[in-house]
């Protein structure tokens, strides 16, 4: 505290008020009890003899003329005031009292300010946490989830917008003084309620706990509720919960469960082995069927492998198998050794298919097999019997060749035989006979020729040498002949050559003249009345890959209005030694061996020779052979 002897010249020190105090001295000095400062400057004109008060620090500023003594009233090295009289100068006794009572004044506006002080912060403490809770309470009505708060009575204190449109109940009714708390809660099952309570006052926390509540418009919902926190940030919360409606998870996930359990119902209902794999490979459900050809139980399946029910290599080819499924998701077939529960090792046919989920990745597979065991069995046993009977017919074909050769020297020589007596002069029943003779030993010759061939073309002697001819004049030759035949047995016969068929080709014209004439024959043989026509042209439909600049597309058709052909009949007629019913070869005769060497001899040359028949009303034959161009 200074003291000082001022005229108007002088200054007092400016005075700083408290960071939480606003205003000017007057509001300092206000902190001052009036009696008591009257009885201090009473005090003070009593012993000096002066009349003292009490200004502002800021008053000297403005009170140019005035002077006299001024004392300091300093508080926390600020001087808010100051005590002033009009005297020049006081002895040093009053001057000590004066500064006694100065010191007594800024004690008393210290305590002042300090109480001031302390009352200012509790106010902006209060209002910073109505703040916080303001904005907490804004933050929780505008979340997209269940909020409510309650008292330590259990009455709600809060109850945001999301519980007002789930529920149903608005903030207004919940936060009435009426409303009954925590339980108004009317569950559908009386446990979990008493549950909740239980936990509720107890005072534990509970996370995700499910409770199936009735809503304002009567319907039931489950919610699933955790509680956030015992020490509530806001004045008045002793308890706030966070819910979520979980109603449509939970249909969900029952109707899951329902189609799971038509699934599980359906895989057992499947009388075939069946069992599910996981994208490990093991197996994670089967039916009963798949447990009992296993020889274990369903539960005792799950988590097993290919390698504990099979062999190493079985196993090895079975996993390599599942990860081309599950790598594809196209559904393939593998055939395993599989032992079943007898002993027994079977055969199985493994049918898989990968199955997902909501992903574009597989979750696993799933297999059904069948023992195809027996299968297998009747499949050896006609293999065996085909093998047989293959043999069988190349040793008959054989024997037949054999014989062929044999017969054709005694043949021969009774064909020359009979040509020499033609040549003699007989009488008309001897040349007839003779005729005769001539007539049955060609056709017995033609049927070895036949054999013969036939036994070439099935253990693939008979190779096709193609030179260059001209083919309009090969085959104008051939159906010159055919018409003397059918001119024979008194048939109109007619050739067609279309012009857009090449002159100069490259062929078999041997084994293609011989191939036209067991057609014809056949056609000859069973065609009484009418006519034979032939047909050569060119159709590209028939090797549509051919490059025109090397090779033509040749079709030659045969038609007759012969007896025609059944259609379960037509597929026989190129098999050998077979006619289209045994009742044709009593009447036509013949051994069945022509269309059969033909169908061979066409599928020797790149083509094929197949049949088009009417019963009744004739039959058209089609060769089509790729011809090369020179």
């Amino acid at each position: 505290m200074i003291v000082s002897s001022r005229g108007a010249s002088c200054r007092a020190k400016e005075f700083t008020m408290p960071p939480c105090i606003e205003g000017s001295g007057s509001f300092v000095l206000s902190f001052l009890d009036e009696a008591l400062l009257a009885q201090l400057l009473d005090s003070l004109r009593a012993t000096t003899g002066h009349v003292w008060h009490v200004e502002e620090a800021e008053s000297s500023e403005t009170e140019g003329a005035l002077c006299g003594v001024a004392v300091d009233v300093r508080v926390d090295g600020d001087v808010p005031c100051r005590l002033r009289c009009a005297a020049d100068r006081l002895p040093p006794e009053h001057l000590a009292l004066v500064q006694s009572i100065a010191g007594l004044l800024a004690v008393c506006i210290a305590q002042r300010l300090a109480c001031a002080r302390e009352q200012l912060h509790r106010i902006a403490t209060e209002a910073a946490l109505a703040d916080h809770g303001k904005r907490m309470m804004l933050l929780a009505d505008s979340l997209p989830v269940l909020i409510h708060a309650h008292d330590k009575d259990g009455r709600y204190v809060f109850w945001n917008k999301e519980c007002e449109r789930v529920i149903g109940f608005t903030a207004e009714q919940v936060l009435s003084g009426d409303f009954p708390g925590v339980s108004w809660m009317y569950a559908a099952y009386a446990d979990p309620m008493a549950k909740y309570h239980d936990i509720h006052d107890s005072g534990r926390d509970y996370r995700d706990m499910e409770l199936t509540l009735r809503c304002a418009d009567g319907e039931f919902r489950t919610f699933a509720w955790t509680n956030i926190s015992r020490q509530c940030p806001i004045p008045g919360w002793s308890g706030w919960e966070v819910g979520m409606d979980i109603t449509a998870r939970l249909q969900t996930d029952r109707a899951l469960q329902e189609q799971l359990r038509f699934m599980e119902s359906l895989i057992q209902a499947v009388p075939y082995p069946l069992y599910i794999k996981d994208t490990s490979l093991r197996y994670v459900g089967c039916n009963q069927a798949f447990a009992e050809f296993a020889g274990r139980s369903m539960e005792a399946m799950r988590g097993l492998t290919a390698f504990d029910l099979l062999k190493e290599e079985d196993a090895r080819q079975v996993e390599a198998f599942d990860l081309e499924v599950l790598a594809s998701g196209d559904r393939r077939q593998c055939e395993v050794l599989f032992p079943h529960a007898d002993g027994s090792v079977r055969n199985v046919l493994l049918e898989k298919k990968a199955f997902y989920g909501n992903s574009a990745s597989p979750r696993g597979l799933i297999c059904v097999f069948t023992d195809i065991t027996e299968q297998r069995r009747h499949e050896q046993q006609l293999l065996r019997a085909k093998q047989q009977a293959e043999q069988a017919s190349q040793a008959k074909t054989r024997f037949l060749a054999n014989i062929s050769h044999e017969l054709r020297t005694p043949l021969n020589g009774i064909m020359g035989a009979t040509e020499l007596l033609l040549a003699e002069e007989l009488t008309q029943d001897q040349r007839e006979y003779l005729g005769m003779v001539r007539s049955s030993t060609t056709n017995l010759l033609r049927i070895l020729n036949d054999i013969l061939d036939l036994s070439s073309l099935d253990e693939g002697r008979l190779a096709i040498t193609a030179l260059p001819c001209n083919l309009p004049r090969a085959l104008e030759g051939l159906f010159k002949l055919f018409a003397v035949q059918a001119q024979w047995k008194r048939l109109q016969f007619s050739w067609t050559i279309e012009e857009d068929v090449p002159r100069n080709v490259v062929l078999d014209m041997e084994r293609l003249r011989q191939a036209l004439s067991n057609i014809f024959w056949n056609a000859l043989k069973f065609t009484e009345q009418g006519e034979i026509a032939i047909r050569v042209c060119l159709e590209p439909a028939d090797f549509p890959e051919l490059d025109p600049a090397v090779a033509v597309p040749l079709r030659i058709e045969i038609q007759d209005t012969g007896i025609g052909i059944a259609p379960d009949q037509q597929a026989r007629i190129f098999e050998a030694f077979s006619l289209a019913e045994n009742v044709m070869t009593k009447k036509y005769g013949g051994a069945g061996l022509g269309l059969a060497i033909s169908h061979k001899l066409a599928a020797l040359m790149g083509g094929r020779l197949w049949v088009e028949s009417e019963e009744g009303a004739g039959s058209t034959f089609f060769m089509a052979l790729p011809v090369a161009l020179p």
